[in-house]
């Protein structure tokens, strides 16, 4: 009973297993196996040859020393048995026919798990793993495929190597990959899932086959002609250096994306630097150099205008101490491949060997390629030279500009010039310049301020009319008249005209004048006197009006007069004779203040004098004369005189008849007949008697007479 039913239960056992053996063999995504039909099962050890072929059913390209570990196994015999399947084949042994599971390990990934039925009557057991053959690609980004570059591969724990562009077996799943460009600045690493439609692992290295950098002005024209290289680096190494002066664009094979470092040399001198972003959308760049391929610069005077001068000279210095000089005849300066940044401006006069200013612009765009105004204090300086108080320059004037001590123009002029107008050209705004103006022995100096385009100025030079007149506010006539100033000195003789001085420099002026050797004028005409160009000088002198007049205001024609006039420069006397109505002018006297004068009035021996009052010119003389005849002239005086004395004689003779009668008849009564001698005697003594008695009555009458 035991071994019937023993049996029984083996059969159904064996009935369940080949039902969960065909179960199994149709259980999806595991590689399929076709076996012979199930025959009578045997004790030997039965074996078979295992061809691991792709999913595909490929053979496996491998060159690695990592080969599949087979798992053959039956738990209903208790059989387990590993098996390394070397070049994805190898012999598998079984005990028994039967259910048995298969497990393929590869690279640490199970490739295969499949229960097969196996009766020892399969020579050769052929499986599709989950493997496939895996064309490793590598490409740039710009499409062009890398062959022969080492792809690290990894599968779990493990690496394998290969050569992009060749075909490498790999499990199904994520394997990770990492490649680097052939100069190793540029890896690429990532995951790709592996399966049995993804014949290719393609791989994208961050590097474009060509890479091409193009080099421009900021104007977009070519760099192409610039005096200057450029160095492009990556990750500090060097990659290509191109000299722009014979090209503008550079190619870099192979290169990585990421940032450059683009240092551009201009004239041997670091200019700039640049970091450019290669990204992976595209493979040519454009850079622009902050140059402009020309900067036309116009200078700019005060008023706006542009500075254009032949002697002009502008030197430019540009940010990288490049030196630019142009001549300012055309009043443009051109600058070729100028770059941005602060340019420093110097403008000199070659002609003079002056620098007149230096200025600073800036280039900070493009759009200084249609030009930069430069404003500088230039002005076109004109000046205009004139005599203050003049009408003209007089002939030989000399006439000198300095600026900076350097002599900038020098001119005599051959005639007399009402102005004269003299092109200084471009002096800066606030400039000092020195002139020096020469006429004779006088010479005047000024210094000029450059505060406007013109430039006045005026010579301290004169044109006084001078007029000289009298007392009488007439013009004075036949005297000397002296004018000196340190300057000048003039002697000339006054005709009653006004003397007219031509560019006379404004400093003190000394004159005087002298008539009939007396000094009648001694003045100093100030500078702000000969400002008014007009000058009238009043001499000390003038006509003395003298009236001669007798007694019942009678008017004495014929009468001389004569004005005495005594100074310290000199003595003069003045003669003059009244009229029928007794005037007498006397002309032209020299009257100073100081002077001594002494008038004279004489008639027929009647004279008059007094002494003059210089202040007064008007005088009315008294002459005594009462009577006035062709043989004598008598005054009041003689007379009285000779009236008293004629009375006075007549009396006198009177008296003395009188005694003498008396006394002869005295003697007549006494009178004796004497001897001759007696009587001489007699007439001496009566003669001497009659003097005596004479002389006391004329004496007595005279007393009587002067007593009345």
């Amino acid at each position: 009973m035991a071994s019937p039913l023993r049996l029984t239960l083996s059969v159904i056992a064996l009935l369940l297993l080949l039902s969960a053996g065909s179960a199994l063999a149709l259980r999806p995504g595991n590689a399929r196996v076709d076996l012979p039909a199930v025959g009578n099962q045997t004790q030997a050890v039965l074996n078979s040859t295992l061809y691991i072929k792709t999913c595909k059913g490929e053979d496996i390209i491998w060159q690695g020393s990592e080969y599949p570990l087979v798992t053959i196994s039956n738990e209903s015999f208790n059989y387990t048995k590993k098996i390394t399947c070397t070049k994805f084949s190898c012999t598998v042994e079984y005990p028994l026919p039967g259910n048995y599971t298969l497990d393929a390990e590869w690279l640490g990934r199970k490739v295969f798990s499949q229960t097969l039925y196996l009766n020892g009557s399969q020579q050769t057991i052929t499986v599709k793993a989950d493997i496939s053959n895996v064309l490793i690609s590598v490409y740039t980004l710009d499409g062009r495929e890398l062959q022969g570059l080492k792809v690290v591969l990894r599968v779990g724990r493990y690496e394998v190597e290969a050569l992009s562009g060749q075909k490498i077996a790999l499990p199904h799943g994520q394997v990770g990959y990492e490649v680097s460009s052939p100069s190793g600045l540029a890896k690429a690493s990532g995951v790709s899932e592996i399966s049995c439609g993804s014949p290719v692992l393609r791989v994208v290295l961050n590097v474009f086959n060509r890479l091409v950098f193009v080099f421009k002005l900021l104007d977009d024209l070519p760099a192409t002609g610039l005096n200057g290289s450029v160095k492009i680096l990556y990750d500090n190494t060097e990659l290509k250096s191109i000299d722009l002066r014979s090209s503008s664009e550079v190619e870099i094979s192979e290169a990585p994306t990421g940032k450059y470092r683009v240092i551009v040399f201009i004239a041997g001198k670091r200019f700039e630097e640049k970091t450019i972003d290669v990204a992976t959308t595209s493979n040519t760049y454009v850079i622009q150099l902050s140059i402009v391929s020309s900067i036309p610069v116009r200078l700019l005077d005060t008023s706006g205008n542009v500075v254009q001068d032949e002697n002009l000279e502008a030197t430019v210095v540009d940010p990288l101490g490049r030196v630019y000089k142009g001549n300012l005849s055309g009043g443009l300066l051109v600058l070729q491949h100028a770059p941005l940044g602060n340019y420093e401006l110097i403008i000199r006069n070659v002609k003079w060997g002056l620098q007149l200013g230096s200025y600073a612009f800036s280039a900070s765009s493009v759009g200084v390629s249609r030009g930069v105004d430069v404003p500088t204090n230039l002005a076109r300086s004109v000046a205009e030279v004139r005599a203050s108080g003049s009408q003209a320059l007089p002939r030989d004037s000399y006439i000198l500009f300095k600026y900076a001590g350097v002599v900038v123009l020098a001119e005599r002029l051959s005639e007399e010039r009402t102005s004269i107008i003299i092109e200084l050209g471009y002096l800066p705004i606030g400039a000092t310049l020195q002139l020096t103006f020469s006429y004779g022995s006088y010479t005047e100096e000024k210094v000029l301020s450059v505060a406007k385009r013109e430039i006045l100025v005026e010579i301290q030079l004169y044109d006084v009319k001078l007029s000289i007149i009298d007392l009488d506010k007439k013009p004075v006539k036949g005297c000397n008249i002296n004018i000196v100033s340190k300057y000048f000195n003039y002697s000339l003789k006054l005709d009653g005209n006004d003397i007219y001085l031509k560019n006379i420099p404004l400093t003190d002026i000394k004159i005087s004048v002298a008539c009939s050797g007396v000094e009648v004028l001694r003045t100093v005409l100030t500078p702000e006197e000969l400002k008014r160009k007009n000058a009238t000088l009043v001499a000390h002198i003038g006509d003395i009006h003298v009236y001669v007049k007798s007694w019942f205001d009678r008017p004495i024609p014929g009468a001389s007069v004569k004005v005495t006039v005594t100074t310290p420069s000199g003595r003069a006397e003045y003669l003059a004779y009244t009229d029928q109505s007794g005037f007498a002018p006397v002309r032209d006297v020299a009257l100073p203040p100081t002077a001594n004068a002494t008038l004279e009035v004489s008639f027929k021996g009647i004279t008059y004098e007094r002494r003059l009052d210089v202040n007064s010119r008007y005088y009315n003389v008294f002459l005594d004369v009462l009577i006035d005849t062709p043989i004598f002239v008598l005054s009041l005086s003689q007379t009285i005189a000779i009236i008293v004395i004629s009375l006075a004689l007549i009396a006198a003779a009177f008296l003395v008849y009188t005694r003498i009668a008396r006394i002869r008849t005295l003697r007549e009564l006494f009178e004796e007949p004497l001897g001759e001698v007696e009587e001489h005697k007699e007439r001496g003594l009566l003669a001497r008697l009659r003097r005596f008695f004479s002389k006391k009555e004329k004496e007595g009458e005279e007393e009587q007479f002067f007593s009345i």
